[in-house]
This record gives structure tokens, sequence and C-alpha cells, in this order.
């Protein structure tokens, strides 16, 4: 995961990896872990991505809001 996108992703959080909406599990250092269930593998463009793969990647809208309100803040 790029290291600028990593402050607005939080464990429970939301992230987009190519369109698929998806809840983030785990962070540590620049390495994320996502739940993906079998059939949601299964319906999207995800069956075809393999390590070291680009994917899109959206953070969530929310920890963007929270990040920038609490930069003001300090």
């Amino acid at each position: 995961m790029p290291r600028g996108l990593m402050k607005y992703i939080f464990p429970k959080g939301s992230i987009a990896l190519d369109g698929v909406s998806l809840t983030v599990v785990k962070k540590t250092g620049t390495r994320i872990q996502v739940s993906l269930l079998k059939d949601t593998l299964a319906r999207t463009n995800l069956q075809y991505k393999g390590v070291g793969d680009t994917l899109n990647v959206e953070t969530d809208m929310m920890a963007k809001y929270e990040q920038k309100f609490f930069q003001k803040k300090v």
C-alpha cells in the first residue's frame, strides 16, 4: 500500500480495491489485510489478481474528513 494512503486506512474501516468495497481487518506498516468472502471473490475481478499486481485503491472518505479535522485541531 502506498505510504501516503496509510493514514486514511483503519481496521474495521472500508477500502475499495479495483472498485470492490472491502473491510480492513488489520494494518501493519504499509500492508493491509482485508476480509474477502468466497462469493465476492468469485463475482469480481479480484479473482484474477495475484501477488504484486497493481490495484486501484480508494480509501474511506470519512477517514479523510477525520484526518483533516484533527489536523486543524492540533
